[in-house]
């Protein structure tokens, strides 16, 4: 099912929650800016809930340098693999599971190498 640009709005009507107040926010897995068709992305597939201090640390491993060649950022590092989008998918929801488990400690960015590496 697709919930659209104004998904945290729709998500919340259809749950009758504000995920805000919950300490929630809804964490899009791949962005179309790293392959995702258009229908991906503001699908119910893509779209999972998840704590506001765990979301915190997932987007500052987007926003972080990474070693590799010109100390790319993340998201730069990914799309000059050429992935297909579902084993981007498959790194950012391995991403996402990592975050859940340090239950909003940072993410190692040695972590999230070894998962991209491994994919």
């Amino acid at each position: 099912m697709n919930v659209g640009k104004n998904y945290t709005g729709q998500i919340n009507r259809m749950l009758n929650v504000n995920a805000n107040s919950l300490g929630m926010q809804y964490h899009k897995l791949i962005e179309k800016s790293l392959g995702a068709p258009s229908n991906m992305t503001y699908s119910l597939n893509n779209i999972v809930p998840t704590p506001i201090r765990v979301h915190t640390q997932i987007s500052a491993v987007h926003s972080s340098k990474i070693a590799g060649p010109g100390s790319n950022i993340l998201r730069t590092h990914i799309q000059s693999l050429k992935l297909p989008w579902e084993k981007v998918y498959e790194i950012e929801a391995r991403i996402w599971q990592r975050g859940m488990q340090l239950d909003g400690a940072p993410i190692p960015m040695k972590d999230v190498l070894n998962i991209i590496n491994n994919i």
